[in-house]
């Protein structure tokens, strides 16, 4: 029914400018030679032009009608013989006519489509900033508690007067609570992130002792799968501008993927040493599997995970990097890495070097 409507008033349209405009005709073939009136014959297409409703086709019938119409005046006013040269002069006339009301028709559509996009993008960005919101909360409520049952195991795992039997147990109720926790938190970071709400408290720290700090909060992980983690620094005292909760979470992540992705009873080794005395780099250096080439340009893309399998079914979720590489941008710094397959990968990062 709507269609039905949109097409007769679509004919209406036409059937009044074509009567506009032999009505326009008309009076030119009764006005003096050396009046001209020309431009009113551009009256019924600009009236009746509209980007919702002007088709093709309506341009068209208009670049017919009008130079036949304006080479029918010209003769008779004029007294013109039928010479090539009038009749190309008004067709000539005619296409541009329908040119400029084609202009206008398109000018209107576009400042149209642009208003129409700019209130989507608006809409879109609300509400993806109202899902962001939501999703933070939700991931922040379930993060608690998820936290104490996997504190409450570990205490349990290291006291000994459990027994094997329930370690055993444990150790599986402990796997299931850290790859739950890693899920949460990586999406309560990344809804952060994408919202805008991540805040900053740079500070002057002690990284060393930061990654000491790090280093001991991992090593249970590491324990349990028979790796050692070592770290080799500069003697020099090393001082960073930081945020120290973030930069946690980014040595938390690639220490911890450093941990999954090797391969039991290897080492791990954490090296910090100044660079060009303007920042601090870390390197992190595995011997596990490594990462293929394919992956390497987009590695750093959020949910983009490889093919590698961590070797104690441990999670992985292909945000954390995404976020730690935020992160060190907020910090001004840079990240990158370099990997060989079979052989292992080394994940660096630079922090500015504290300063008054």
């Amino acid at each position: 029914m709507i269609s039905f409507i949109k097409i007769r008033s679509v004919g209406k349209r036409i059937a009044i400018s074509i009567g506009l405009l032999f009505c326009i005709a008309f009076l030119d073939l009764f006005i003096s030679p050396e009046v001209t009136i020309a431009p009113l014959y551009v009256i019924p297409l600009i009236l009746f032009a509209d980007e919702e409703r002007i088709s093709s086709t309506y341009c068209i019938l208009f670049a017919i009608l009008i130079p036949f119409i304006w080479s029918f005046i010209d003769y008779h006013k004029h007294d013109y013989t039928k010479e090539l040269f009038h009749i190309v002069n008004a067709l000539t006339k005619g296409f541009l006519t329908v040119i400029l009301v084609i202009g206008i028709r398109q000018y209107k559509f576009l400042k149209a489509t642009k208003i129409e996009l700019a209130a989507s993008k608006e809409s879109l960005e609300q509400t993806n900033s109202e899902l962001n919101k939501f999703i933070g909360m939700a991931a922040h409520d379930i993060r608690n508690p998820i936290g104490s049952i996997l504190m409450c195991t570990e205490m349990m795992l290291e006291d000994e007067n459990t027994a094997e039997e329930s370690k055993e147990w444990l150790s599986m109720i402990r796997i299931t609570a850290q790859n739950s926790l890693d899920i949460v938190s990586d999406t309560l970071n990344i809804s952060k992130i994408q919202s805008g709400t991540i805040d900053l408290v740079i500070q002057k720290l002690d990284y060393k002792q930061l990654i000491n700090d790090v280093v001991v909060s991992n090593q249970f992980m590491a324990n349990q799968k028979g790796q050692k983690i070592i770290v080799k620094a500069e003697d020099t005292q090393l001082e960073v501008n930081c945020d120290k909760g973030r930069i946690t979470q980014v040595l938390n992540n690639l220490i911890t993927n450093a941990i999954k992705y090797s391969e039991k009873n290897t080492e791990i080794e954490i090296q910090i040493a100044k660079n060009n005395g303007e920042t601090i780099k870390t390197s992190i250096i595995d011997h596990g599997l490594g990462i293929d080439a394919k992956y390497h340009d987009k590695l750093f893309d959020p949910f983009v995970t490889t093919d590698n399998k961590p070797t104690n079914n441990e999670s992985k979720t292909g945000l954390g990097l995404a976020i730690v590489k935020k992160i060190v941008e907020l910090h001004h710094g840079n990240i990158g890495f370099t990997s060989e397959v079979g052989k292992g990968s080394t994940f660096f990062f630079e922090l500015p070097v504290y300063s008054d």
